[in-house]
């Protein structure tokens, strides 16, 4: 680790820091349960949950390390095709939530949307484009068509080329 690197989180608390120990000495692909953190913090995680937020964000941070849900389990140490999967509900998710935000500003009543100052409706309406933006780009026509031009390039595409296969 490099020395210089900022500390995530300066201050965590006993339990959250005891965690984060075991959290990176763990290899890709191990896992542990609620039960196993709940042994190592002596109380129930799953009331704590913080405790294995700030433990992951922390290892995170300092070290790299990613960790996936195990539904109704615990964590695993992410490895290769959960990788994947993060990143498909990353686009999924934010995908959901611009649509859901773009369409609930859009029901503003004119006459409030009118009345508000020219600054504000700048920011709303930059908001808005934002979303729809995020929307389009993260819609299932495109991402096919980012898909068949990464098959072909073999690489992360970048956003001018992104933008060339958009118009």
């Amino acid at each position: 680790m490099n020395a210089e690197r900022k500390i995530a989180i300066p201050v965590i608390s006993a339990e959250a820091e005891k965690l984060y120990q075991k959290l990176i000495t763990m290899e890709p692909g191990e896992s542990i349960s609620y039960r196993e953190m709940s042994q190592i913090i002596d109380a129930e995680i799953l009331r704590n949950r913080s405790i294995i937020y700030t433990a992951k964000r922390k290892a995170k941070h300092d070290y790299g390390i990613v960790f996936v849900t195990i539904r109704c389990e615990g964590i695993r140490r992410a490895q290769g095709v959960d990788y994947i999967g993060i990143a498909r509900s990353g686009v999924v998710r934010s995908r959901r939530i611009a649509n859901k935000s773009l369409k609930e500003s859009l029901m503003m009543p004119q006459d409030e949307f009118t009345s508000l100052q020219d600054e504000d409706k700048i920011r709303i309406n930059t908001d808005r484009t934002v979303c729809a933006t995020l929307a389009h780009f993260s819609g299932s026509k495109v991402v096919r068509k980012l898909h068949e031009e990464v098959k072909v390039q073999n690489t992360r595409l970048n956003i001018g080329r992104v933008l060339e296969l958009c118009e």
